[in-house]
């Protein structure tokens, strides 16, 4: 989850003064802005914060969950679909849902919870209820069985991510944790008592809810896959061309699912640029006019986005980034996940 780069205007993160104005912005506006994406991008090489921060938090949060669900699902005897069902389920008001409820917490369409909840009904880990004032409805709420294997999955969780916030470090993890308190009191306090578990435990359950809804939010605003999103932004926020290999590397994703989003945004959407590189073999990748416009727009709505999930003011973003994206020592992702997330 984790902070959000800059702060949002017209301008685009370019200005710490600015202000939040409409969340559409104009062509003539990403027009100007456009000429100034490389030098900034210079400019930011040598000052506190990341070269690519939307695309360093963003692929920071991917991993993250990438992580956890291997956990979940390797060392314990839930996937992390059940977990986190039985989470909300154990920590929403009432202890009990509906399906709806459930799916719409979860951001996870209700053919899927439902599966999954037959499955855990099944094994006697949630049992159907009935709520007195809705007889129709099917509501669901955790077993003692289902509780205990809750338990047990968190302790998991707490113990098998400790190496991960140990190498974040003390302050980086204080802010990420009161990011997830800031999701939940702000996103849904029905949950607020997943506040009373440690910090690990409910953080990985409200990262894994930010993650998706955002990449809900591409998909019916934008009709963008999470990957192309990702290409976009790399690229934006780097500022110069790049190869196939180039971005699955910054990105931590193989070579053909890059590929297969080039393929996409150049030749569906118009967004990008196949162009001959230094060597006779080599394909390096850049923004059209039209495709820097649109991911102009998707950074400033996206950070706009955030900052009203977080419930933060821009100066507040701004910090946040310097701490867990400096640039005069290794940042989180770097130490953490051990190659460069900043390198120019």
């Amino acid at each position: 989850m984790g902070p959000v780069a800059r702060n949002m205007s017209f301008e685009l993160f370019y200005r710490p003064d600015a202000h939040f104005g409409s969340p559409w912005i104009s062509a003539s506006t990403t027009a100007q802005c456009a000429p100034r994406l490389k030098p900034i991008a210079e400019q930011r090489r040598g000052s506190l914060e990341s070269v690519a921060p939307i695309s360093d938090l963003i692929t920071g949060t991917v991993l993250y969950n990438k992580m956890v669900e291997d956990i979940v699902s390797g060392e314990t005897d839930l996937t992390l679909t059940e977990h986190r069902i039985l989470f909300l389920l154990e920590h929403i008001d009432g202890t009990k849902a509906r399906i709806r409820m459930l799916a719409d917490g979860l951001v996870l369409s209700s053919s899927t919870v439902s599966d999954a909840v037959k499955l855990l009904e099944q094994r006697g880990l949630v049992r159907k209820v009935e709520c007195g004032n809705d007889l129709k409805a099917v509501w669901v709420a955790p077993t003692d069985r289902g509780r205990a294997l809750l338990s047990h999955c968190n302790d998991v969780i707490l113990a098998e991510t400790q190496e991960y916030w140990d190498v974040v470090g003390a302050a980086v993890s204080d802010t990420y944790f009161e990011n997830g308190r800031r999701l939940i009191e702000h996103g849904d306090p029905r949950i607020a008592s997943a506040l009373n578990e440690p910090g690990p435990v409910f953080y990985s359950f409200i990262s894994r809810r930010y993650l998706l809804s955002y990449v809900s939010w591409f998909k019916s605003t934008y009709n963008l896959s999470l990957i192309d999103v990702r290409v976009l932004m790399l690229l934006l926020e780097r500022g110069k061309r790049l190869t196939c290999t180039e971005i699955a590397h910054l990105l931590r994703i193989s070579n053909s699912a890059v590929s297969n989003a080039v393929r996409r945004l150049g030749r569906l959407r118009r967004y990008i640029d196949r162009m001959p590189g230094k060597s006779l073999h080599e394909v390096v990748i850049d923004l059209t006019d039209e495709g820097r416009e649109r991911i102009l727009e998707i950074r400033a709505r996206f950070a706009q986005f955030n900052q009203e999930q977080f419930g933060m003011t821009a100066e507040e973003f701004q910090s946040m980034l310097r701490t867990v994206q400096p640039r005069r020592r290794k940042s989180y992702l770097q130490r953490v996940f051990g190659e460069s997330f900043a390198d120019s």
